[in-house]
């Protein structure tokens, strides 16, 4: 029996899972939640097997934000991604970040399912439609210049959430550092990206799939 929660904002979406999944003998729709906070509670309490997650979230909160986080805290937790997009840059940085699936929110209800017990069974999912823009995008030839600087698992996280739009106190807050350590990433990201300013850095993030925004 796979156990499976939700985050999305929108309740109208965590309806739809409920009424997908209500009636299913191989999986049980343990909650749905708009806010993360909740959904951590939640899990501190019952832990779960598969976590819908979606990709754009309220407050300027990102699926890639809330999936690095869930793998340090919940690493045995399998995340699917779940969109209205199918940008290449947004797959290929959530399955960098951890997360095991990816669907399109029009996917029907059998591609839904059947991807939350492939995730479930700890194998990568990818909706058709997916995999064929993935493999085009690495078909074609990227130069050196074009390859992103390899920055350490906190850089990311600060880099996440600068990108948000969180303030240097917010991000001290939300991580439990210290302002002048958040300022000293901050730095380190920006001569590792060769800009001097955070809008330099935030644009040259997106344009090298450090992030997606």
């Amino acid at each position: 029996m796979v156990v499976v929660v939700a985050l999305d904002d929108h309740p109208l979406i965590l309806e739809a899972y409920t009424a997908i999944l209500s009636n299913r003998s191989d999986m049980t729709f343990a909650g749905g939640f708009t806010d993360g906070k909740d959904l951590l509670a939640f899990l501190a309490k019952s832990p779960c097997d598969v976590l819908i997650l979606d990709m754009h979230l309220k407050h300027g909160e990102t699926g890639l934000m809330w999936c690095r986080m869930l793998q340090k805290q919940h690493p045995q937790l399998k995340i699917l991604g779940v969109s209205a997009f199918d940008e290449f840059k947004m797959i290929k940085t959530f399955l960098c970040a951890g997360g095991t699936g990816y669907i399109l929110k029009s996917a029907p209800p059998k591609i839904f399912t059947e991807a939350i017990l492939a995730v479930g069974q700890g194998k990568e999912y990818l909706q058709k439609e997916l995999k064929e823009i993935l493999l085009e995008q690495k078909l074609k030839n990227r130069s050196s210049n074009d390859m992103p600087p390899i920055l350490t698992s906190r850089e990311r996280e600060v880099l996440e959430l600068i990108v948000a739009g969180r303030t240097t106190q917010e991000i001290a807050d939300q991580l439990h550092l210290s302002p002048h350590t958040i300022e000293s990433h901050r730095n380190n990201i920006m001569s590792k990206l060769n800009v001097n300013n955070v809008a330099s850095m935030v644009r040259e993030a997106i344009h090298k799939d450090l992030v997606y925004s």
